[in-house]
């Protein structure tokens, strides 16, 4: 009997050389905030407030494109083990943390590569006064406000939170199929680190990554209101007869258990990798139908005019720019 393990690693690579349709690109905001990182107590989960949004700068950044990513390796060190930022220079930075498996005897650790299947942003309120309207980026004039828009089709948006509710916040799933198929493997306990290609102006931040619990959909909409098959925040899904909302009430990161945090290093270029903590995902691999994957945010206490990176999604032009998932296991 042939191992599975071929067939993953080879969709993997074809998949990676593939680009997907040309998607309208929404430019980086200025967003000239300060950032206060200093948080106290622990991250609640509240319902928003109902305040005014403040006002944001638009600002830009340009393309870049960097070498292809390996799809899956062997060996007793593999990269990225002890939490790297990797850049794309080559250059890494370590943010102290470890997804290093355990010393068990026999074990060839290895790691694979998953591709992103499906991203959306998700903006709590709006930028005009009482939270309406979505001025935001290239989408000024929309009269909805943000919260009702889906943003499942969006090439690449800052996260950012401004005063009053508004505040962008960013979720990304993996295909069930593959950690399906790594559990066909053999594979019960894994380590995995999430990995985002950013531009990040200073100065540097920590936020918050969540493992979300809710089934929740795409969308196919770039900024425009959410429609059946769609999702936005306060909807994880838009069904043609009701709608099914995000449990605690705070877009997906309500629905969501802290796993990890991604440090946003100081001023990234664009076309900057960087990931997160490691973590476990050895509930996913028992039970493949629970991932509905992470959602990146800030922490409800982080100060209001707070800016974090822009975040390219899995609809970038470029396939070399798009999310994916480094999986760290023993190999079978």
């Amino acid at each position: 009997m042939s191992s599975p393990w071929p067939a993953l690693a080879l969709r993997h690579l074809a998949a990676l050389a593939l680009a997907a349709p040309a998607a309208c690109a929404i430019e980086n905001p200025g967003f000239m905030f300060a950032r206060d990182n200093t948080r106290t107590g622990t991250d609640t989960v509240s319902s928003a407030d109902t305040t005014d949004s403040g006002v944001v700068d638009p600002g830009t950044s340009a393309g870049a494109t960097t070498d292809a990513r390996p799809t899956s390796t062997t060996g007793d060190d593999p990269p990225a083990d002890t939490g790297v930022d990797v850049t794309s220079d080559g250059s890494s930075t370590s943010d102290g943390s470890s997804t290093a498996l355990p010393d068990t005897e026999g074990c060839v650790k290895t790691f694979v590569e998953l591709p992103a299947e499906a991203d959306a942003f998700f903006i709590a309120g709006g930028t005009e006064p009482g939270g309406l309207g979505c001025n935001y980026e290239l989408i000024a004039g929309n009269d909805s406000s943000c919260k009702f828009l889906n943003f499942g089709r969006t090439e690449q948006l800052r996260v950012a939170r401004g005063g009053g509710t508004f505040e962008v916040m960013y979720a990304v799933r993996f295909s069930k199929l593959d950690l399906k198929e790594l559990k066909e493997m053999g594979v019960t306990s894994a380590i995995a680190e999430l990995a985002l290609n950013v531009y990040a102006p200073p100065p540097s931040i920590e936020m918050r990554v969540g493992m979300i619990q809710d089934p929740w959909f795409e969308g196919v909409q770039n900024g425009t209101p959410a429609k059946p098959g769609d999702s936005n925040f306060g909807t994880a899904r838009v069904e043609e007869m009701v709608d099914i909302k995000w449990t605690g009430f705070d877009g997906p990161r309500g629905a969501s258990t802290e796993v990890t945090t991604l440090f946003v290093p100081e001023a990234q270029p664009n076309a900057t990798f960087i990931t997160t903590g490691g973590f476990s995902i050895d509930a996913w691999l028992a039970t493949p139908d629970l991932a509905e994957g992470f959602v990146v945010s800030f922490f409800k206490d982080d100060a209001l005019g707070t800016g974090g990176p822009s975040i390219n999604t899995k609809d970038h032009t470029d396939p070399k720019l798009r999310p994916f998932l480094r999986v760290h296991f023993c190999a079978p």
